[in-house]
């Protein structure tokens, strides 16, 4: 996978971290493509029209939250990787065991998130 060709797929409901977290996943990985949506609901119809290389996705979202739609994405059997960040870290057992590769508590170290980028899209 080159990164000419990587799309990252970002849902959170947070106006500042939908423009935080895309600054860090291109700085991590300059030539990607960055979607942002608000909610679980606009990501998976997002994915569903154009699938990504990874998702990121906060834990609770108004619509559909971050768990649902880590399911969703599981039963349709995308298996790309899934950042999980949540202000919560109670949840983190819950985020794995519905499919999340990786959660993170917030605030997540910049530096976590870079190295889980470039280990995932290397």
């Amino acid at each position: 996978m080159t990164a000419r060709s990587l799309r990252i797929l970002i849902a959170d409901d947070d106006a500042s971290l939908r423009i935080v977290i895309p600054a860090i996943v291109l700085q991590a990985l300059p030539n990607a493509s960055v979607e942002v949506v608000q909610d679980g609901a606009a990501a998976l119809e997002s994915y569903c029209q154009r699938p990504a290389d990874v998702v990121i996705t906060d834990y609770e979202m108004p619509v559909m939250n971050g768990l649902d739609l880590v399911r969703a994405l599981r039963s349709m059997r995308a298996d790309m990787p899934i950042l999980m960040l949540s202000g919560n870290c109670e949840v983190a057992g819950q985020a794995c065991a519905s499919g999340a590769t990786t959660f993170l508590e917030k605030p997540a170290p910049i530096s976590h998130i870079k190295a889980l980028l470039q280990r995932w899209c290397a």
